[in-house]
């Protein structure tokens, strides 16, 4: 775990407005034999001999298809990117576990934490930090232990001579950026394009005039309705029509901002650790520009057609119809520039900043959080520090 490096915090039983959920409880430790150290016996980052871990069994019974995870953590903390990539795998093995745990979805909410408030906004190499945090005798044998767990989870870490530091404020108010404005916009994007294109099939095979879409960009993405309701059609079931659709989007909305943040936060990890940048507003920008591009890859992909069987490949082409959905894209270059001219604003304004400075503070004084990275699932376990996938996975399997 990350500890706070501020000089003092204080702690509160009070709830947090910021996480919906009433005061966790810490889960028990599931006791593992212990097991004998030989000559290629593996060992821990610590250098001791891990502990063999009992299987897995799948969850007996499954009441509840969601679970959600509120997870605090600061960019620039080493053990919150090794637990993400912990998490991922405990998810991943949470679902092989049967069919049933496969169609469990997970809610992931990332919430921010200062670390270092005192962290400058220029750039400094990141060796200082922890020469000032731990004395130069233990800064060299934390170095050492986080590159030895990054490397079990895939990360290799650079050394901190390597890395610049800066204030993560504003990674901060990217990350959050990412959830509630760029998941929207880029929904809207491919939505519009794919409902265009439906409609388009529609129009060529029923009959139908477009003009009887009435869903502009803006109605379509909002719910909303300009009222002129056509004459056929029972009025009662166009609004019962409607609030399905506006149900179902808000949920798109929140799918797509959920992966939007998710992307971002490996993003600013792969960043800083990996490639030796710090949150300095050109490497955000960066950053954002390479998720829009991963993100809106994905989605392309998704609305392409599977390829031809090996028979049908020798086929000649056939010939294009005109006006038939022959696989867009969902999300192209012009809509990430456009999206992108909005994060330059953003980013070069300070919207976002009370919000994110309120949010740390009710982790660190309401919450009493004092180090990261911090994990409370369905509102009822808290765990703290670098837990390993199989902790995560029964867990899953308690509040399931």
């Amino acid at each position: 775990m990350c500890k706070d490096t501020s000089s003092s915090t204080s702690s509160s039983s009070s709830p947090a407005s910021t996480y919906p959920r009433t005061a966790p409880a810490t889960p028990t430790p599931t006791p593992t034999p212990t097991a004998t150290a030989t000559a290629s016996t593996p060992t821990t980052p610590m250098g001791r001999t891990p502990k063999s871990k009992p299987p897995i069994t799948p969850p007996a019974t499954i009441s509840t298809y969601k679970i959600r995870l509120d997870i605090t953590s600061d960019s620039t903390c080493p053990w919150c990117f090794i637990t993400k990539r912990r998490i991922t795998k405990a998810i991943e093995l949470f679902h092989s576990l049967s069919a049933q745990a496969r169609r469990v979805q997970f809610d992931i909410h990332w919430h921010p934490y200062q670390l270092d408030p005192q962290a400058p906004k220029e750039p400094i190499p990141k060796s200082k930090l922890y020469t000032r945090k731990f004395g130069p005798e233990k800064a060299t044998f934390v170095r050492e232990r986080v590159m030895a767990a990054g490397k079990l989870e895939g990360i290799e870490f650079l050394s901190a001579d390597d890395c610049l530091y800066c204030s993560t404020l504003n990674s901060h108010r990217l990350i959050r950026y990412a959830r509630l404005k760029m998941g929207r916009t880029l929904f809207n994007t491919a939505n519009i394009s794919s409902r265009s294109n439906m409609n388009t099939d529609d129009d060529n095979s029923h009959g139908k005039s477009s003009k009887n879409n009435k869903n502009t960009t803006n109605d379509y993405f909002f719910g909303g309705n300009d009222g002129n309701q056509e004459e056929d059609g029972d009025d009662n079931k166009i609004n019962n029509d409607d609030d399905d659709d506006t149900r179902e989007m808000d949920c798109g909305i929140d799918k797509f901002g959920n992966r939007m943040e998710d992307a971002m936060v490996d993003e600013l990890f792969q960043s800083h650790f990996e490639r030796g940048e710090c949150g300095d507003l050109p490497t955000l920008k960066k950053c954002a520009r390479s998720v829009l591009y991963q993100i809106a890859a994905i989605e392309n992909a998704r609305s392409s057609p599977p390829p031809p069987p090996p028979a049908a490949a020798a086929l000649p082409p056939a010939t294009p119809t005109p006006g038939a959905n022959h696989s867009p894209r969902l999300i192209d270059e012009e809509a990430i520039e456009q999206e992108m001219v909005r994060i330059e604003q953003f980013l070069d304004s300070d919207e976002g900043l009370e919000e994110v400075v309120e949010e740390i503070r009710v982790a660190k004084h309401d919450m009493g959080i004092q180090g990261v990275p911090s994990i409370i699932v369905q509102n009822t376990y808290l765990l703290s520090g670098g837990q390993d996938s199989h902790t995560f996975v029964e867990i899953f399997k308690r509040v399931v």
